[in-house]
């Protein structure tokens, strides 16, 4: 690989962060506007259909753009779910009780992706080209959460329901 494919791989994948970042303002509007159970539902459907790509389109030989598409649907699914749960988390929640709720759920957020990132670890071993097999279970097992997002989003209350318990 010449430097500058890896330099172009580089800048697609800090694409990720990006397209979350500035996708985060207009879905945060929309979901004040429509509620959060339609973009927590996209978010995970779009988040499953990234690692598919991955699990159909990536191999050995493979060059590294194969990665592209799913790197941008990963950032979009980041972006529909990421900040959109943390929102929909704390909707309803006394301003006096915000704080507290808040640390709760960064903690247990936290600690979920520390243990995930213990399990992707332990999946994975090394990172040779010999390991495209364990990374496309990697790439499974993301994608089936994503999609088991979804389906626990379709059961969050919509907009009116939510603001009427309120």
């Amino acid at each position: 690989m010449c430097s500058s494919d890896l330099a172009s791989m580089v800048g697609w994948v800090t694409a990720v962060p990006l397209v979350a970042s500035f996708s985060s303002l207009p879905i945060g509007r929309y979901a004040d506007r429509k509620g959060f159970r339609g973009l927590l539902v996209i978010g995970g459907v779009v988040g499953g259909v990234a690692m598919a790509w991955n699990v159909f389109a990536v191999g050995a030989d493979g060059g590294l753009w194969v990665l592209v598409p799913s790197l941008l649907l990963f950032g979009a699914a980041i972006g529909l779910v990421g900040i959109t749960s943390l929102s929909a988390a704390l909707s309803g929640i006394e301003p006096v009780d915000l704080a507290e709720a808040n640390s709760v759920f960064q903690t247990s957020r936290r600690q979920v992706q520390t243990f995930g990132i213990a399990v992707v670890i332990g999946l994975l071993g090394d990172r040779t080209t010999d390991s495209v097999d364990r990374f496309r279970l990697v790439w499974i097992v993301s994608g089936v959460c994503f999609v088991l997002s979804s389906v626990v989003a379709a059961w969050y209350p919509s907009r009116g329901n939510r603001q009427a318990g309120a």
